[in-house]
């Protein structure tokens, strides 16, 4: 059985990361840029002397790993579903940089009896020398969530004027 206190409570620390250009030119290429060797759209990603880094090289900086899986929360593993993951970048991510994150869960939906729960989790990313925000990542929920779910969940449950129950 799912437990809501464990996952809302859950720790995340504050894992660090280092990236090289290296690291940006081999997600590129992993996700198919450079397939086609005449498509010089792919060079802002792949060639170092101009470089550029896509997006979604964002998602795998500082990841908390697959927490879901500690035995605590109650989750069955094998029945987790990603729904969803909007992002909001602040600027351009550098092409090397040190970076370190954060990570809360601000909602959980229980669905009912037999149809599990959904759990938004947001993570932060920050340049570790300025400590300047540079992109938020939204798992498990549509764009809406994060006002909706944030300010009309985890403001709710930390002030006690709502609780966890089941369905």
């Amino acid at each position: 059985m799912i437990d809501p206190a464990a996952i809302l409570a859950y720790d995340f620390g504050q894992p660090a990361q280092a990236y090289s250009p290296r690291d940006a030119i081999l997600h590129a290429l992993g996700v198919g840029l450079g397939g086609d060797p005449i498509d010089t759209a792919d060079l802002a990603f792949l060639d170092e002397q101009a470089l550029s880094v896509l997006p979604t090289f964002a998602v795998m900086l500082c990841t908390p790993g697959m927490w879901i899986r500690d035995p605590a929360h109650g989750v069955d593993f094998g029945k987790l579903v990603h729904a969803a993951q909007p992002a909001e970048f602040l600027a351009p991510l550098p092409f090397e940089a040190c970076a370190c994150g954060e990570a809360q869960v601000i909602s959980l939906t229980d669905r009912g009896e037999g149809k599990g729960a959904v759990p938004v989790l947001e993570r932060r990313i920050f340049d570790a020398a300025s400590g300047e925000l540079e992109f938020q990542i939204w798992r498990g929920a549509g764009a809406a969530a994060r006002f909706a779910a944030y300010v009309g969940t985890r403001k709710l449950l930390d002030q006690g004027e709502i609780a966890w129950r089941d369905a």
